[in-house]
């Protein structure tokens, strides 16, 4: 749970399924995109500049195009 890591949901935002194939293997996933309060110093926080510097494996493509989306319209 966030409060874990010492955070707090202030507004559930998105819902994302998503799944990733390998060869023999097929994962499904589910990411959320939330706004929070708090700080977790195990998290990096991102803006799009620092997001444009990072290698982000395929499998994660998904959630890296919604996590640029809602930069760019603001609701990140």
């Amino acid at each position: 749970p966030l409060a874990d890591w010492g955070l707090r949901p202030l507004n559930w935002r998105k819902k994302i399924p998503a799944k990733h194939i390998f060869t023999h293997v097929e994962w499904h996933m589910t990411g959320y995109l939330l706004a929070v309060e708090g700080d977790c110093p195990d998290f990096y926080w991102a803006d799009q500049a620092a997001l444009d510097k990072l290698a982000v494996p395929s499998a994660f493509g998904k959630y890296m195009a919604e996590i640029r989306a809602a930069l760019a319209d603001g609701t990140a």
